[in-house]
């Protein structure tokens, strides 16, 4: 931008003080001054109120501010011969235009746009820590789970132990009388006890190592023998009870030859 400069004190006529963009805000600024005797020996003393407060002397007759900031500013200079006082001043005032990325409405929309983005990564958040949370869940579950069946199974012979028969047994006594109740048949609950004579000698002469293949070779026996709504208890030691559900008490000697 090139202009001419008015005198301090003399107002701008309406529409005077020019608006540059903010992409061509690199100002270019002449100046003059009347003298009748060796005009090339004038000095200068120039300053861009907005940007600098000092006054500073110079022997050109133009100045350049690159890249301004956005804003309002006001040049000024001044002449004189060596060694006299400077002279009235003159002054050119500008205005950078805001840019579109500094404006209101862009400060606006940015904050609104990173306010929702804000908004959107929270529930993100929220959502990955809910399915986090819910894997986690199902993950105790199943580790619960894993341990309530290993503390309900025998490690050795992988058959039930006494535990599982004591969340188990109210149920199945409750339907068997519930069953005898209503005159249906073939609901009684038949308990039957096995134990391994001699078992003792087997580990005496062999091992307690040949011993614990004994006991899971008769519990795999047991479990053959009997079916598939029944269960194989191994009840401590050598001693094996078998639990015979929906079963008629007549029947118990039939179940007995079978094992």
């Amino acid at each position: 931008m090139t202009a001419a400069l008015l005198k301090k004190d003399q107002p701008f006529p309406r529409g005077a003080v020019p608006v540059v963009p903010y992409r061509d805000r690199t100002v270019d600024l002449h100046f003059a001054a009347l003298s009748f005797l060796d005009e090339a020996r004038l000095q200068f003393g120039v300053r861009l109120v907005g940007l600098e407060d000092e006054w500073r002397e110079t022997d050109l007759r133009e100045e350049r501010y690159t890249t301004l900031p956005a804003g309002r500013y006001r040049f000024e200079a001044r002449a004189r011969r060596p060694g006299g006082d400077w002279g009235p001043v003159a002054v050119q005032a500008f205005t950078i235009a805001t840019p579109w990325f500094q404006s209101a409405w862009f400060i606006a929309l940015t904050i609104v746009l990173g306010g929702a983005a804000i908004a959107g990564s929270f529930r993100l958040r929220l959502r990955y820590l809910r399915r986090e949370n819910e894997r986690l869940e199902a993950l105790v579950r199943g580790r619960t789970k894993e341990l309530e069946e290993i503390s309900l199974h025998d490690p050795l012979t992988g058959l039930k132990n006494r535990r599982y028969l004591d969340p188990t047994m109210q149920r199945d006594v409750a339907l068997s009388v519930r069953g005898a109740r209503s005159g249906r048949a073939q609901m009684d609950l038949v308990f039957l006890l096995v134990d391994l004579d001699h078992f003792k000698e087997v580990n005496d002469t062999y091992g307690h190592a040949v011993g614990d293949r004994v006991l899971r070779q008769c519990a795999r026996a047991l479990e053959a023998s009997c079916r598939e709504s029944d269960v194989v208890v191994r009840w401590g030691g050598e001693e094996f009870l078998i639990v015979a559900q929906n079963t008629e008490r007549r029947s118990a000697e039939v179940i007995a030859r079978n094992l």
